[in-house]
């Protein structure tokens, strides 16, 4: 039955309860694994009130209690004594008591009390295998952590975190802008060399900044045509950029947009743009390589979609994302392409790379 958790006769566990119909659901419920949750325990001599919880990981069950020198374990140590190597151990007994269960053994119902405190007493009855406030265990694989917050006569506080199974997080705002700040805001640290600031609306300037902006580690934060959204002010207020630069042109961040950024940064406000998404991408990247790059990312300014896959890449390579049309090749464009070259010929030929 498993009924004290070091030896003698005392209250049966709070699995052993729950199996016997002594404690419901409120009284022991089961945990779902995933967020962090803060269960507050009441010591399982308590009459009333949730008196532990159960976690499921796989085939391994860990559940949890917490155990006072009072009623039926009254009988646990909480004395002072000396271990056998002459230390005088203050362990005062109880705490909160884990316990674990491997659900695919040939006797899945036994339980092993994990032991905290394995510090070789003198006898059983002096063993303190419970947590107390400030400390946490971790279980195997990083799957689940739990944290003693605090411990009264009353009950037991715990974290209890699930690190190894929290591999996905979630960045957002509660629109577009705001999700650029908040991206923004757990990526960067104040004193940022420059910020780009494009437009929420219309995505080919963006996606053309993105690799700049990864060379230069700063963020893109995204404005409206005509304002300047609140959480992208605040954000820019941390931020205290070294300059702002505004990509695109007027038909898509206005001129008083641009003349509010100058509020933002002490180094003043740059727009890099050209007559339309295709002479833009060129100027982009005619303020941000020198000749000679390794490569070159050519997209489609029509659908966002590839360029939007390809950035990231463009980035990590310092290199640019030049923007085309469907079935062309804006003259703006090529004239770029053959400046990123980096060598010509007697006759303005060259091959990539190297001159012919």
């Amino acid at each position: 039955m498993g009924a004290a958790p070091y030896g003698a006769v005392g209250m049966p566990s709070a699995a052993n309860l729950r199996r016997l119909g002594v404690f419901g659901d409120a009284d022991f419920p089961e945990l779902i694994p995933g967020q962090s949750q803060y269960p507050f325990i009441r010591p399982l001599t308590s009459y009333t009130g949730q008196r532990g919880f159960a976690v499921t990981l796989g085939r391994h069950r860990y559940t949890v209690e917490y155990r006072t020198v009072a009623g039926l374990d009254s009988w646990i140590d909480d004395a002072a004594w000396t271990d056998p190597s002459g230390i005088v151990r203050t362990d005062p007994g109880g705490g909160v008591i884990v316990r674990y269960q491997d659900l695919d053994s040939d006797t899945p119902w036994n339980t092993t009390v994990l032991d905290f405190h394995p510090d070789a007493p003198v006898s059983t009855r002096e063993r303190h295998p419970g947590m107390e406030a400030g400390e946490s265990w971790t279980s195997p694989g990083n799957l689940m952590r739990l944290e003693v917050v605090s411990t009264t006569s009353s009950g037991a506080s715990i974290r209890v975190d699930f690190p190894g199974l929290n591999k996905v997080e979630r960045w957002s705002g509660v629109d577009r802008y705001a999700t650029s700040a908040a991206i923004s805001l757990k990526s960067f640290s104040p004193g940022v060399p420059v910020a780009y600031v494009a437009s929420g609306a219309v995505y080919a300037d963006a996606l053309s900044g993105a690799p700049v902006a990864g060379k230069d580690k700063g963020p893109i934060l995204l404005v409206t045509s005509d304002r300047i959204p609140g959480s992208v002010q605040t954000e820019l207020r941390r931020l205290i950029p070294g300059k702002i630069v505004v990509l695109g042109g007027p038909a898509t961040v206005n001129d008083e947009v641009l003349s509010k950024l100058q509020d933002y940064t002490a180094g003043g406000v740059e727009r890099w743009s050209g007559l339309d998404r295709f002479e833009t991408s060129a100027a982009i990247s005619a303020k941000s390589f020198a000749p000679g790059v390794a490569t070159a990312f050519i997209a489609s300014g029509r659908i966002y979609t590839d360029a939007l896959s390809g950035a990231p890449v463009a980035g990590k390579n310092a290199s640019p994302v030049l923007l085309v049309d469907s079935s062309s090749v804006p003259a703006r464009i090529q004239a770029e392409l053959t400046r990123l070259r980096g060598c010509t010929d007697r006759c303005g030929c060259c091959v990539w790379g190297a001159c012919c």
